[in-house]
Protein backbone atom coordinates (compact mmCIF):
# COMPACT_ATOMS: atom_id res chain seq x y z
CA UNK A 1 0.00 0.00 0.00
CA UNK A 2 2.58 2.75 0.52
CA UNK A 3 5.78 3.90 -0.61
CA UNK A 4 8.55 1.66 0.09
CA UNK A 5 10.87 4.76 -0.62
CA UNK A 6 9.61 7.27 1.28
CA UNK A 7 6.54 6.06 3.40
CA UNK A 8 4.78 9.40 3.38
CA UNK A 9 1.04 8.45 2.31
CA UNK A 10 -1.61 8.15 4.85
CA UNK A 11 -3.37 4.46 4.78
CA UNK A 12 -6.53 5.44 3.86
CA UNK A 13 -5.60 7.66 -0.02
CA UNK A 14 -6.97 10.79 -0.60
CA UNK A 15 -7.06 11.41 -4.06
CA UNK A 16 -9.39 13.80 -6.65
CA UNK A 17 -12.05 11.63 -8.25
CA UNK A 18 -14.40 12.30 -10.85
CA UNK A 19 -18.28 12.56 -9.95
CA UNK A 20 -20.74 11.11 -11.75
CA UNK A 21 -24.27 11.04 -10.73
CA UNK A 22 -25.67 8.39 -12.75
CA UNK A 23 -29.43 7.23 -12.74
CA UNK A 24 -30.30 4.17 -12.11
CA UNK A 25 -29.68 0.91 -14.95
CA UNK A 26 -29.34 -2.22 -15.69
CA UNK A 27 -26.09 -3.50 -17.44
CA UNK A 28 -25.66 -6.64 -19.85
CA UNK A 29 -22.51 -8.69 -20.50
CA UNK A 30 -22.02 -7.29 -24.04
CA UNK A 31 -22.95 -3.51 -23.82
CA UNK A 32 -22.55 -0.58 -21.46
CA UNK A 33 -26.38 1.20 -21.13
CA UNK A 34 -26.06 5.08 -22.03
CA UNK A 35 -25.21 6.52 -18.27
CA UNK A 36 -27.62 10.38 -17.74
CA UNK A 37 -27.28 13.34 -15.53
CA UNK A 38 -28.95 13.17 -12.52
CA UNK A 39 -28.63 16.54 -10.60
CA UNK A 40 -32.22 16.75 -8.56
CA UNK A 41 -34.04 15.15 -5.67
CA UNK A 42 -35.43 12.43 -8.14
CA UNK A 43 -34.11 9.96 -10.67
CA UNK A 44 -34.93 11.06 -14.30
CA UNK A 45 -35.14 8.07 -16.67
CA UNK A 46 -34.86 5.11 -14.59
CA UNK A 47 -34.50 1.40 -16.79
CA UNK A 48 -37.14 -0.70 -14.90
CA UNK A 49 -37.50 -4.47 -13.99
CA UNK A 50 -39.88 -5.02 -16.77
CA UNK A 51 -36.80 -4.92 -19.51
CA UNK A 52 -34.23 -7.30 -16.82
CA UNK A 53 -33.64 -10.66 -17.27
CA UNK A 54 -34.43 -11.83 -13.62
CA UNK A 55 -34.08 -15.36 -12.76
CA UNK A 56 -36.04 -16.94 -9.84
CA UNK A 57 -35.43 -16.73 -6.22
CA UNK A 58 -38.82 -18.65 -4.92
CA UNK A 59 -36.17 -20.97 -2.75
CA UNK A 60 -34.07 -18.46 -1.64
CA UNK A 61 -34.57 -15.81 1.50
CA UNK A 62 -32.49 -13.56 3.28
CA UNK A 63 -32.11 -12.50 7.06
CA UNK A 64 -30.63 -10.05 8.89
CA UNK A 65 -27.46 -11.46 11.64
CA UNK A 66 -27.11 -9.26 14.65
CA UNK A 67 -25.11 -10.50 17.22
CA UNK A 68 -21.87 -11.89 17.84
CA UNK A 69 -22.95 -15.68 17.95
CA UNK A 70 -24.73 -15.15 15.18
CA UNK A 71 -21.56 -14.75 12.89
CA UNK A 72 -19.78 -17.62 14.72
CA UNK A 73 -22.50 -20.12 13.62
CA UNK A 74 -21.94 -18.93 9.97
CA UNK A 75 -17.70 -19.01 9.65
CA UNK A 76 -17.52 -22.00 7.60
CA UNK A 77 -20.04 -20.74 5.37
CA UNK A 78 -18.68 -17.45 5.21
CA UNK A 79 -14.75 -18.17 4.39
CA UNK A 80 -16.14 -20.70 1.71
CA UNK A 81 -17.74 -18.04 0.21
CA UNK A 82 -14.46 -15.45 0.70
CA UNK A 83 -12.61 -18.13 -1.63
CA UNK A 84 -9.09 -16.85 -1.90
CA UNK A 85 -9.33 -13.30 -1.16
CA UNK A 86 -8.35 -12.77 2.87
CA UNK A 87 -9.99 -8.82 2.96
CA UNK A 88 -13.27 -11.11 2.31
CA UNK A 89 -12.83 -13.67 4.99
CA UNK A 90 -14.70 -14.33 8.61
CA UNK A 91 -11.52 -14.09 9.96
CA UNK A 92 -10.70 -10.53 8.52
CA UNK A 93 -14.22 -8.62 8.95
CA UNK A 94 -15.50 -9.91 12.48
CA UNK A 95 -12.26 -9.04 13.90
CA UNK A 96 -12.81 -5.70 12.42
CA UNK A 97 -15.87 -5.28 13.74
CA UNK A 98 -14.77 -6.41 17.16
CA UNK A 99 -12.08 -3.77 17.06
CA UNK A 100 -14.33 -1.25 15.57
CA UNK A 101 -17.60 -0.94 16.80
CA UNK A 102 -19.13 1.88 18.02
CA UNK A 103 -21.79 2.07 21.02
CA UNK A 104 -24.33 3.46 17.91
CA UNK A 105 -23.23 1.04 15.16
CA UNK A 106 -25.15 -2.49 14.75
CA UNK A 107 -24.17 -5.65 12.79
CA UNK A 108 -26.70 -5.66 9.17
CA UNK A 109 -25.22 -8.81 8.31
CA UNK A 110 -27.14 -10.14 5.64
CA UNK A 111 -26.79 -14.36 5.35
CA UNK A 112 -28.97 -15.61 1.91
CA UNK A 113 -30.23 -18.97 2.18
CA UNK A 114 -32.14 -21.57 0.66
CA UNK A 115 -35.18 -23.71 1.90
CA UNK A 116 -32.75 -26.17 3.31
CA UNK A 117 -30.67 -23.56 5.44
CA UNK A 118 -28.02 -23.87 3.18
CA UNK A 119 -26.13 -20.32 3.20
CA UNK A 120 -25.91 -19.32 -0.76
CA UNK A 121 -24.90 -15.64 -0.26
CA UNK A 122 -23.96 -13.12 2.68
CA UNK A 123 -23.97 -9.24 2.72
CA UNK A 124 -21.12 -8.38 5.25
CA UNK A 125 -22.44 -5.02 6.46
CA UNK A 126 -22.84 -3.03 9.31
CA UNK A 127 -25.17 -0.11 9.75
CA UNK A 128 -24.51 3.62 11.32
CA UNK A 129 -26.94 6.39 12.14
CA UNK A 130 -25.33 9.73 11.04
CA UNK A 131 -26.35 13.38 11.51
CA UNK A 132 -26.46 14.21 8.01
CA UNK A 133 -26.84 10.91 5.78
CA UNK A 134 -29.20 8.91 8.28
CA UNK A 135 -28.71 5.40 8.55
CA UNK A 136 -25.76 4.52 6.78
CA UNK A 137 -25.55 0.62 5.57
CA UNK A 138 -21.52 -0.28 4.81
CA UNK A 139 -19.09 -3.00 4.58
CA UNK A 140 -17.47 -4.31 7.51
CA UNK A 141 -13.71 -3.66 7.01
CA UNK A 142 -14.47 0.12 5.95
CA UNK A 143 -12.61 2.58 6.79
CA UNK A 144 -8.60 3.18 7.68
CA UNK A 145 -7.62 -0.42 7.71
CA UNK A 146 -7.98 -0.40 3.68
CA UNK A 147 -9.94 -3.47 3.06
CA UNK A 148 -9.94 -4.10 -0.93
CA UNK A 149 -11.93 -5.95 -3.22
CA UNK A 150 -15.07 -6.38 -0.70
CA UNK A 151 -18.02 -7.77 -2.46
CA UNK A 152 -21.44 -9.42 -1.89
CA UNK A 153 -20.24 -12.49 -0.83
CA UNK A 154 -21.95 -15.63 -2.96
CA UNK A 155 -20.99 -18.30 -5.34
CA UNK A 156 -19.70 -17.75 -9.45
CA UNK A 157 -22.98 -17.35 -11.48
CA UNK A 158 -25.67 -16.79 -8.13
CA UNK A 159 -25.15 -13.44 -7.85
CA UNK A 160 -28.34 -12.53 -9.79
CA UNK A 161 -30.41 -14.28 -7.38
CA UNK A 162 -28.75 -13.29 -4.29
CA UNK A 163 -29.11 -9.47 -4.96
CA UNK A 164 -32.79 -10.72 -5.83
CA UNK A 165 -33.05 -11.72 -2.33
CA UNK A 166 -30.97 -9.07 -0.47
CA UNK A 167 -33.53 -6.34 -2.59
CA UNK A 168 -36.66 -8.07 -1.67
CA UNK A 169 -35.76 -8.32 2.42
CA UNK A 170 -33.90 -4.75 1.66
CA UNK A 171 -37.28 -3.61 0.21
CA UNK A 172 -39.83 -5.36 2.87
CA UNK A 173 -38.86 -6.02 6.09
CA UNK A 174 -35.80 -4.00 6.14
CA UNK A 175 -37.35 -1.05 4.36
CA UNK A 176 -36.99 1.13 7.57
CA UNK A 177 -33.40 0.05 8.78
CA UNK A 178 -31.78 1.98 5.98
CA UNK A 179 -31.56 5.67 4.36
CA UNK A 180 -27.90 4.54 1.53
CA UNK A 181 -26.20 1.64 1.31
CA UNK A 182 -22.54 2.64 0.53
CA UNK A 183 -20.59 0.44 -1.58
CA UNK A 184 -16.57 1.35 -1.22
CA UNK A 185 -13.39 -0.74 -1.94
CA UNK A 186 -15.10 -3.03 -4.59
CA UNK A 187 -13.19 -3.60 -8.14
CA UNK A 188 -14.96 -2.25 -11.31
CA UNK A 189 -17.00 -4.52 -12.35
CA UNK A 190 -17.34 -7.17 -9.26
CA UNK A 191 -20.29 -9.34 -10.67
CA UNK A 192 -21.63 -9.05 -7.26
CA UNK A 193 -21.66 -5.74 -6.33
CA UNK A 194 -22.93 -5.21 -10.29
CA UNK A 195 -26.01 -7.70 -9.12
CA UNK A 196 -27.23 -5.89 -6.77
CA UNK A 197 -26.52 -2.11 -8.21
CA UNK A 198 -28.87 -3.49 -11.21
CA UNK A 199 -31.07 -5.10 -8.74
CA UNK A 200 -31.93 -1.89 -7.13
CA UNK A 201 -32.08 -0.18 -10.51
CA UNK A 202 -34.44 -2.51 -11.55
CA UNK A 203 -37.00 -0.95 -8.58
CA UNK A 204 -35.66 2.28 -9.55
CA UNK A 205 -33.63 3.80 -6.60
CA UNK A 206 -31.76 6.48 -6.96
CA UNK A 207 -27.78 5.19 -7.58
CA UNK A 208 -24.63 7.18 -7.57
CA UNK A 209 -21.42 5.68 -8.91
CA UNK A 210 -18.20 7.41 -9.49
CA UNK A 211 -14.48 6.08 -9.81
CA UNK A 212 -12.97 4.73 -6.44
CA UNK A 213 -8.99 5.18 -5.72
CA UNK A 214 -6.89 2.70 -7.93
CA UNK A 215 -5.67 -0.76 -7.07
CA UNK A 216 -2.22 -1.57 -8.68
CA UNK A 217 -0.43 -5.26 -9.45
CA UNK A 218 1.85 -6.65 -11.08
CA UNK A 219 1.70 -10.21 -13.12
CA UNK A 220 4.83 -12.10 -11.83
CA UNK A 221 6.74 -14.35 -14.36
CA UNK A 222 8.05 -18.20 -13.84
CA UNK A 223 12.11 -16.54 -12.32
CA UNK A 224 13.44 -13.51 -11.50
CA UNK A 225 15.24 -13.07 -15.12
CA UNK A 226 11.97 -12.77 -16.60
CA UNK A 227 10.88 -10.17 -14.42
CA UNK A 228 14.19 -8.13 -14.60
CA UNK A 229 12.94 -8.25 -18.37
CA UNK A 230 9.66 -6.39 -18.08
CA UNK A 231 11.53 -3.41 -16.40
CA UNK A 232 13.19 -0.63 -17.98
CA UNK A 233 17.31 -0.65 -18.85
CA UNK A 234 17.87 1.95 -15.78
CA UNK A 235 15.87 0.29 -13.36
CA UNK A 236 17.81 -3.35 -14.02
CA UNK A 237 20.70 -2.17 -13.68
CA UNK A 238 19.90 -0.10 -10.69
CA UNK A 239 18.23 -3.80 -9.58
CA UNK A 240 21.76 -5.79 -10.36
CA UNK A 241 24.00 -3.14 -8.83
CA UNK A 242 21.96 -3.34 -5.54
CA UNK A 243 22.01 -7.11 -5.49
CA UNK A 244 25.99 -6.96 -5.88
CA UNK A 245 26.42 -4.63 -3.28
CA UNK A 246 24.55 -5.91 -0.81
CA UNK A 247 22.46 -9.47 -1.16
CA UNK A 248 25.28 -11.47 -3.42
CA UNK A 249 28.12 -11.10 -0.30
CA UNK A 250 25.11 -11.11 2.48
CA UNK A 251 25.55 -8.53 3.91
CA UNK A 252 21.77 -7.82 3.26
CA UNK A 253 19.55 -10.85 4.28
CA UNK A 254 16.11 -11.41 3.33
CA UNK A 255 13.69 -13.68 6.23
CA UNK A 256 9.95 -14.47 6.73
CA UNK A 257 8.78 -15.08 9.60
CA UNK A 258 7.98 -19.03 10.49
CA UNK A 259 7.32 -18.99 14.34
CA UNK A 260 4.82 -18.63 15.71
CA UNK A 261 6.67 -17.73 19.19
CA UNK A 262 8.39 -14.91 17.11
CA UNK A 263 5.25 -13.01 15.81
CA UNK A 264 4.90 -10.37 19.11
CA UNK A 265 8.30 -9.57 18.26
CA UNK A 266 8.08 -8.94 14.54
CA UNK A 267 5.04 -7.09 14.82
CA UNK A 268 6.57 -4.86 17.27
CA UNK A 269 9.76 -4.61 14.81
CA UNK A 270 7.14 -3.42 11.93
CA UNK A 271 5.17 -0.84 14.14
CA UNK A 272 8.61 0.89 15.44
CA UNK A 273 9.88 0.82 11.94
CA UNK A 274 6.52 2.57 10.87
CA UNK A 275 6.13 4.61 13.34
CA UNK A 276 9.30 6.41 13.18
CA UNK A 277 10.22 6.91 9.77
CA UNK A 278 6.20 8.32 10.30
CA UNK A 279 7.14 10.42 12.89
CA UNK A 280 10.23 11.84 11.58
CA UNK A 281 7.88 13.03 8.18
CA UNK A 282 5.34 15.00 10.63
CA UNK A 283 2.87 12.24 10.61
CA UNK A 284 1.36 10.12 12.64
CA UNK A 285 1.29 6.84 11.15
CA UNK A 286 -0.88 3.76 10.99
CA UNK A 287 -0.18 2.64 13.64
CA UNK A 288 -1.02 5.57 16.24
CA UNK A 289 -4.46 4.42 16.40
CA UNK A 290 -5.37 1.97 18.84
CA UNK A 291 -7.82 -0.25 16.82
CA UNK A 292 -5.36 -0.66 13.68
CA UNK A 293 -2.98 -1.95 16.08
CA UNK A 294 -4.70 -4.14 18.04
CA UNK A 295 -6.97 -4.87 14.77
CA UNK A 296 -3.57 -6.21 13.09
CA UNK A 297 -2.57 -7.53 16.87
CA UNK A 298 -5.57 -10.48 16.14
CA UNK A 299 -5.64 -11.00 12.53
CA UNK A 300 -1.89 -11.38 12.22
CA UNK A 301 -2.25 -14.38 14.45
CA UNK A 302 -5.17 -15.47 12.90
CA UNK A 303 -3.69 -15.81 9.74
CA UNK A 304 -0.11 -16.55 10.34
CA UNK A 305 -1.98 -19.66 11.90
CA UNK A 306 -3.95 -20.09 8.64
CA UNK A 307 -0.30 -19.80 6.82
CA UNK A 308 -1.60 -16.84 4.70
CA UNK A 309 0.71 -14.72 6.89
CA UNK A 310 4.23 -12.83 5.03
CA UNK A 311 6.16 -10.86 7.45
CA UNK A 312 9.46 -10.52 5.94
CA UNK A 313 11.82 -8.05 6.98
CA UNK A 314 15.39 -7.33 5.72
CA UNK A 315 18.59 -6.76 7.48
CA UNK A 316 21.60 -4.98 6.28
CA UNK A 317 24.59 -5.99 8.48
CA UNK A 318 22.46 -8.00 11.08
CA UNK A 319 20.28 -4.81 11.39
CA UNK A 320 16.41 -4.62 10.23
CA UNK A 321 15.81 -1.86 7.81
CA UNK A 322 12.99 -2.49 6.43
CA UNK A 323 9.98 -5.22 6.94
CA UNK A 324 6.81 -5.79 5.49
CA UNK A 325 3.46 -7.49 6.56
CA UNK A 326 1.78 -8.84 3.64
CA UNK A 327 -1.00 -11.26 3.22
CA UNK A 328 -1.76 -14.24 0.68
CA UNK A 329 -3.95 -15.80 -1.63
CA UNK A 330 -2.89 -18.61 -3.21
CA UNK A 331 -1.37 -17.32 -6.17
CA UNK A 332 -0.98 -13.90 -4.66
CA UNK A 333 0.70 -11.62 -2.30
CA UNK A 334 -0.82 -8.33 -1.05
CA UNK A 335 1.69 -6.35 0.30
CA UNK A 336 -0.16 -4.45 2.79
CA UNK A 337 2.12 -2.57 5.25
CA UNK A 338 5.23 -1.46 5.41
CA UNK A 339 8.31 0.77 7.86
CA UNK A 340 11.91 1.60 7.36
CA UNK A 341 14.78 2.26 9.43
CA UNK A 342 15.03 6.35 9.30
CA UNK A 343 18.68 5.99 10.60
CA UNK A 344 19.47 3.77 7.41
CA UNK A 345 17.75 6.24 5.28
CA UNK A 346 21.13 7.00 2.85
CA UNK A 347 21.15 3.41 2.43
CA UNK A 348 17.85 2.80 0.62
CA UNK A 349 16.06 0.38 3.04
CA UNK A 350 12.85 0.92 0.92
CA UNK A 351 14.28 0.02 -2.62
CA UNK A 352 16.87 -2.95 -0.84
CA UNK A 353 13.09 -4.52 0.86
CA UNK A 354 11.21 -4.11 -2.35
CA UNK A 355 14.15 -5.95 -3.85
CA UNK A 356 14.07 -8.66 -1.42
CA UNK A 357 9.86 -8.93 -1.69
CA UNK A 358 9.30 -9.52 -5.15
CA UNK A 359 12.45 -11.36 -5.61
CA UNK A 360 11.14 -13.88 -2.76
CA UNK A 361 7.52 -13.49 -4.42
CA UNK A 362 8.78 -15.25 -7.73
CA UNK A 363 11.12 -17.92 -6.11
CA UNK A 364 7.76 -19.12 -3.98
CA UNK A 365 6.09 -19.56 -7.02
CA UNK A 366 3.27 -16.12 -6.59
CA UNK A 367 1.97 -15.11 -10.17
CA UNK A 368 0.32 -11.45 -8.92
CA UNK A 369 2.25 -9.03 -6.35
CA UNK A 370 -0.56 -6.79 -5.44
CA UNK A 371 0.23 -2.96 -4.47
CA UNK A 372 -3.47 -2.75 -3.59
CA UNK A 373 -5.01 0.78 -3.20
CA UNK A 374 -3.24 4.24 -3.92
CA UNK A 375 -2.03 5.47 -7.38
CA UNK A 376 1.66 5.80 -5.73
CA UNK A 377 4.15 6.86 -8.63
CA UNK A 378 6.44 4.07 -7.42
CA UNK A 379 3.73 1.12 -8.30
CA UNK A 380 3.66 2.04 -12.19
CA UNK A 381 7.83 1.94 -12.01
CA UNK A 382 7.92 -1.91 -10.90
CA UNK A 383 5.64 -2.77 -14.01
CA UNK A 384 2.35 -2.63 -11.73
CA UNK A 385 -1.15 -1.93 -13.67
CA UNK A 386 -4.17 -0.24 -12.30
CA UNK A 387 -7.51 -2.05 -11.05
CA UNK A 388 -10.36 0.46 -11.34
CA UNK A 389 -12.43 0.58 -8.25
CA UNK A 390 -15.62 2.09 -8.10
CA UNK A 391 -17.99 3.71 -4.86
CA UNK A 392 -21.47 3.13 -5.48
CA UNK A 393 -24.15 4.66 -3.22
CA UNK A 394 -27.81 3.43 -3.30
CA UNK A 395 -30.12 5.84 -1.91
CA UNK A 396 -33.68 4.51 -0.31
CA UNK A 397 -36.72 6.29 -1.63
CA UNK A 398 -37.80 8.05 1.04
CA UNK A 399 -37.98 12.06 0.53
CA UNK A 400 -35.48 12.48 3.77
CA UNK A 401 -32.62 10.48 2.48
CA UNK A 402 -33.27 11.34 -0.86
CA UNK A 403 -33.08 14.94 0.01
CA UNK A 404 -29.72 14.68 2.34
CA UNK A 405 -27.96 12.68 -0.90
CA UNK A 406 -28.59 15.70 -3.20
CA UNK A 407 -26.79 17.52 -0.45
CA UNK A 408 -24.05 15.22 -0.13
CA UNK A 409 -23.95 15.54 -3.70
CA UNK A 410 -24.24 19.53 -4.19
CA UNK A 411 -21.29 19.43 -1.71
CA UNK A 412 -19.39 16.94 -3.28
CA UNK A 413 -19.49 18.63 -6.51
CA UNK A 414 -19.14 22.10 -5.14
CA UNK A 415 -15.24 21.00 -3.33
CA UNK A 416 -14.21 19.27 -6.49
CA UNK A 417 -15.25 22.13 -8.61
CA UNK A 418 -13.01 24.50 -6.23
CA UNK A 419 -10.55 21.72 -6.55
CA UNK A 420 -10.70 22.22 -10.47
CA UNK A 421 -10.32 25.63 -10.30
CA UNK A 422 -7.34 25.57 -8.01
CA UNK A 423 -5.69 23.20 -9.77
CA UNK A 424 -6.32 25.40 -13.01
CA UNK A 425 -5.09 28.76 -11.67
CA UNK A 426 -2.18 26.80 -10.86
CA UNK A 427 -1.56 25.89 -14.02
CA UNK A 428 -2.47 29.64 -15.74
CA UNK A 429 -0.11 30.86 -12.94
CA UNK A 430 2.59 28.80 -14.10
CA UNK A 431 2.20 29.54 -18.00
CA UNK A 432 2.90 32.99 -17.61
CA UNK A 433 5.55 32.86 -15.13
Amino acid sequence: MENPSTFDTPCTPNVTVAVVETTSRLRSDSANANESQWTGLAPANFTTGANAVVRSTARLHARRLKTMVDLAALADDWNRLAGDVPFRRWDWLVPWWRNYRQASTELFVLAVEDDAGQVIGLAPWYVEPTAGRGRVVRFLGSGEVCSEYLTILSPPGEQPRVARALGEWLCNEGIESWDLIELIGSESGDPGVRALIDEFASREFPIHERAGVNCWSVALPSTWDEFLATLNSPRRAKIRQALRKHFDNHQATTHILTDPAELDYRFEMIVDLHQRRHRGLGQSGCFASRPFTAFHREVSRRFLEMGKLRLMWTELAGRPIAAEYDFVGADTVYYYQTGIEPDAIKLGPGWLGMIGSLKQAIESGYRTFDFLRGDEAYKTSWGARPRATIEARIVARRAAARFRHAIWLARTNVRRWMKQGFHLGQKIAGETD
